[in-house]
């Protein structure tokens, strides 16, 4: 599934739960572009890459607000994860909303 949010296109690859932490989370995978890839050894930028796809998802899927207590996003290549990302939904709730969002999949 693609989904499109300030000006990036990510591809995800898995969207499953986890209770890793303890409790249930929404668990995303997403297989950055070359160019993401590279960004990923910058950690603020690499932390932007997840906060849109948590937030975008947050945007799309409110209801899970109250179905899960944070999101991870897991940035792979191959079969490793080269960064991640947890937060809790009332932090995901708190950021901005991504400029143009957008998804190969319907609503």
């Amino acid at each position: 599934m693609l989904i499109g949010a300030n000006s990036s296109t990510y591809q995800v690859t898995v969207i499953d739960t986890t209770s890793v932490l303890g409790a249930l989370d929404l668990e995303i995978h997403y297989t950055p572009n070359a160019e993401q890839a590279g960004q990923l050894h910058d950690p603020p930028t690499a932390r932007r890459q997840v906060l849109d796809v948590m937030t975008y998802t947050v945007a799309l899927h409110p209801e899970g607000r109250d179905a899960f207590h944070g999101i991870w996003v897991r940035a792979d290549e191959g079969d490793a994860s080269v960064f991640s990302l947890e937060l809790p939904m009332e932090q995901i709730a708190a950021l901005p909303l991504p400029e143009n969002t957008s998804s190969s999949v319907a609503k």
